[in-house]
C-alpha cells in the first residue's frame, strides 16, 4: 500500500522527532547523527538519549523540523540502511 502525501496526517513542515536504537557504544549517538545531518543541513540538531535499565542499549533521539515526507523517508531508509541501526521510529 503506497500513501499519497495528501493522506498523510502530517502537514509539512512540521518539528518531529526520529529516534534510533542500537548497542551502547560511544560511537552510536555520533553516527545517527551523521546518518540524520546531511537530510537536514540547515539546522542544527536537538540530540537527547536514553539508555536501557541495563546499559546494553542506547536509545538517539534526533529532534528537527522536517520539511517534506520525502525527506523524511530518506531519513529513515539511511537509518535502517545501517547494520549498527537495530530499530528506527
Amino acid at each position: 500500500m503506497t500513501l499519497d502525501a495528501s493522506d498523510s496526517p502530517l502537514e509539512f513542515p512540521c518539528e518531529l522527532d526520529v529516534k534510533a536504537m542500537g548497542l551502547n557504544t560511544p560511537e552510536f549517538e555520533r553516527l545517527v547523527e551523521q546518518i540524520v545531518q546531511p537530510h537536514v543541513t540547515d539546522q542544527s540538531l536537538r540530540v537527547t538519549k536514553v539508555e536501557s535499565r541495563a546499559g546494553k542499549y542506547v536509545s538517539v533521539r534526533i529532534h528537527f523540523t522536517a520539511s517534506s515526507r520525502a525527506q523524511l523517508e530518506s531519513i529513515y531508509t539511511d537509518l535502517r540502511a545501517s547494520e549498527r541501526v537495530l530499530f528506527a521510529l
